[in-house]
Order: structure tokens, then C-alpha cells, then sequence
């Protein structure tokens, strides 16, 4: 392991570019170093701006040439670059820092914004391990906003088992739109848990042939109502009927404990939390002026890679330096992410006075996350 410490000729982002770049070399994202280069730039520069606008990257990029030259090489990379999505994946799951055996929580769902006449629309698999979540795999859907289809599930929840293994996954959570016997019987095939919320028109079937509609049994009980062996969608698993945080019919369907559906469930939200991160809490996505997709899946991957550098930092200085503090509310003040990324940003300050405390909790974070990854070069 060797680190390059700042001084007179390295200033603070190339010392954070080369560290990055260390332990980037065994992923082979892409096919060769200048690429690479281009990448963890890229990727710096998006942590200093918050923008993922080429022109706003471009002036952090490289400061050996003009500002207009840095644009043009940002609009070839994502033109020309052929990224490995399987390397990307296993890279960025390498910040969950998860131990071998290790049950891993996945979480699928859709996120869609329009600009100009050209709908964006992205079906992303979340990684979670305790309180840490990162983007896994996403694919662009060319359906104009509209619903992901089963195959669509199948593709993307397949990679996930293919880095993973289905043994490791704990635990696949979804909303109203991933439902569908086809998809879930091929959960339950690979005896992969799963916990999804169902319409309240789908029909509950019992054992003895009974047949109960969800929004009925509500009205009747007004109390969670469990059935541990049913049928849905022609899968058999188990319901729960209840209400949620907001008092609307909550309807659940899994092959996860009937006693804990709705905690699982809970959980879903996370996802939710990495999408306003790529968004307007954090990287500014929808800002974005590239429209074809294949582009567009290649800055959501540079993205990827900054939300969970962020995040995994976030945590490691909360743990093991200075916890977040705490609000009168109980909640922290600031997100795992939004901690990381602003350490991050300090980093770059030209003259910043706590350099030398910096530096070791910067190093001291990635000998951490990859000293013992497969993906360490050291």
C-alpha cells in the first residue's frame, strides 16, 4: 500500500485522484488508463460541483488546458467509452465493505424525470447492508415513463444474483409495480425472500378455496389482518392487510416472515433516499442535457460511484472519527452521503487549515474500504 502525500508539487485533488485511481486500476471499467483518468476526474470533479452539466464539470477537470478543450473531451468520453457495467457493479459494491456470507438487502424501483420532449426513465436495483445503500445495477427503459416490464425485473434482479449469489441475498423488496407470477415465482424458485406491495384489487386466495378482497377485509377488521399461507397472482406466500404511515391501505405479499412484512417494507424507502442524493440533495441529475440513453447510463455509472464513495466515507467518519449530530427531533443533522460528500469538498479547498487531519482520515478511510478488496492493486 502506497500513499502519496500532498505537498508543494501535489496538490489536494491530485492527491484524491491518485488514491482513487490506486484501486480503480484492477476493475477495468474501461479499457484503458487514459480512460480511466478520464473516469476518477470525471468523478472528482462531480463531488467539487454537485453538477452534472458537461460545462460545470469541465471546469474543475483539468487545469493544464482550457475550460471549452475539457468539454470536448468529457462529450468523447461519454460518446466513445465503453464501460463494463459487471466491473462497475462489483467496484461500487466493494464500498459496502460487506464480510463473506454476509446477507445482502436489494431493493428494485423505477425513477423517471422528462426534459424537453425526452422522457428519462431508469429501473435501478439498491444494495443495502445495515444503514448503508448503493446503486448496483440500473437499466434505461424506452417506454416513456411507463411501468418496467417482467423481463425488464428478470435482467436486472439476474445480474444481481450473478455477482451476488442467490444464497447472499436477504431480502428483495418492491413496490405496487413489481408484482406479476412470472416475477415472483422466480424469487421464490431461488428461494430469494421477497417482500412487494400488491393493488388493493388483487385477489387474497386461502387453503380452502376462500377468496377475500383486500380493501374488504380492512373495512371489516380495522386491524392488520395476517394470512401465513395464501395465494397471489398464483405464487403462494403470505399477506398482511393493513394501513401505512399515511392512513392508506397498505397491502403486502412476500415469502419473508408474515410477522415482520411491514418492517421490511419500511425498508423500501431507502431507495427513495439514493434517488433525491442523484437528484436535487445531492449530484443534480435531472439537470442533465444528455437524451441518449446509452450516455445517460454512463453518467448515471459516474454518479453511482460518487454517491457511494460519499456515502461509505459518511459512515466510516461517523463511526470511527466525529458521529453526526444529533437534532432536537432525534434525527442527524446531515445524511451519511451528504457528511461524506462534504468532507469531500473540503478536501479540494485551496489552503484548507485542517489539511493535515484531513489527509489522515482520507487515507485512513481507504485503506479501510479496499486494503483487503479482491480489487486492491497493493
Amino acid at each position: 500500500m502506497c500513499f502519496h502525500t500532498p505537498s508543494t508539487y501535489l496538490s489536494m485533488d491530485k492527491f484524491i485522484i491518485e488514491s482513487i485511481s490506486e484501486h480503480l486500476k484492477g476493475a477495468q471499467i474501461v479499457s484503458n488508463l487514459s480512460r480511466q483518468k478520464m473516469l476518477v476526474m470525471t468523478v472528482c470533479s462531480l463531488i467539487q460541483t454537485r453538477s452534472v452539466v458537461l460545462a460545470d464539470l469541465a471546469v474543475n477537470l483539468n487545469d493544464h488546458v482550457k475550460t471549452v478543450s475539457n468539454e470536448t473531451r468529457l462529450r468523447d468520453f461519454f460518446r466513445e467509452a465503453d464501460l463494463d457495467y459487471t466491473a462497475l457493479a462489483t467496484f461500487i459494491f466493494s464500498f459496502l465493505a460487506a464480510q463473506p456470507g454476509q446477507k445482502i438487502r436489494l431493493t428494485i424501483d423505477r425513477t423517471n424525470w422528462k426534459f424537453g420532449s425526452h422522457s428519462t426513465n431508469i429501473l435501478m436495483v439498491i444494495a443495502s447492508k445495515g444503514v448503508h445503500n448503493i446503486p448496483l445495477f440500473w437499466d434505461m427503459l424506452d417506454n416513456q415513463g411507463g411501468n418496467s416490464n417482467c423481463e425488464q425485473r428478470l435482467e436486472v434482479v439476474q445480474k444481481c444474483i450473478a455477482l451476488l449469489g442467490a444464497t447472499h441475498i436477504g431480502l428483495v423488496l418492491g413496490d405496487r409495480e413489481f408484482i406479476g407470477q412470472i416475477w415472483l415465482k422466480f424469487l421464490k424458485i431461488n428461494k430469494i425472500p421477497f417482500c412487494v406491495r400488491v393493488p388493493k384489487h388483487h385477489i387474497i386466495e386461502t387453503t380452502d378455496g376462500q377468496q377475500y378482497l383486500a380493501e374488504a377485509l380492512w373495512k371489516n377488521a380495522k386491524k392488520p389482518t395476517r394470512f401465513k399461507n395464501c395465494m397471489v397472482d398464483g405464487v403462494w406466500g403470505c399477506a398482511v392487510i393493513a394501513t401505512d404511515a399515511k392512513g392508506e391501505l397498505l397491502y403486502l405479499f412476500g415469502t419473508a416472515n408474515v410477522d415482520y412484512l411491514e418492517q421490511f417494507y419500511k425498508k423500501r424507502w431507502t431507495i427513495e433516499t439514493v434517488f433525491q442524493a442523484f437528484k436535487s440533495r445531492g449530484f443534480n441529475l435531472e439537470d442533465t442535457h444528455l437524451n441518449i440513453d446509452e450516455r445517460l447510463k454512463k453518467l448515471i455509472g459516474i454518479v453511482s460511484i460518487a454517491y457511494a464513495f460519499c456515502c461509505a466515507l459518511g459512515i466510516f467518519i461517523h463511526e470511527n472519527e466525529k458521529p453526526i449530530a444529533i437534532k432536537n427531533h432525534k434525527g442527524k443533522a446531515k445524511s451519511f452521503f451528504r457528511y461524506g460528500l462534504d468532507f469531500l469538498r473540503d478536501g479540494f479547498k485551496v489552503g484548507y487549515k485542517y489539511r493535515d487531519k484531513w489527509i489522515q482520515i482520507f487515507k485512513a478511510f481507504i485503506k479501510f474500504i479496499f486494503v483487503n478488496n479482491l480489487l486492491s492493486s497493493s
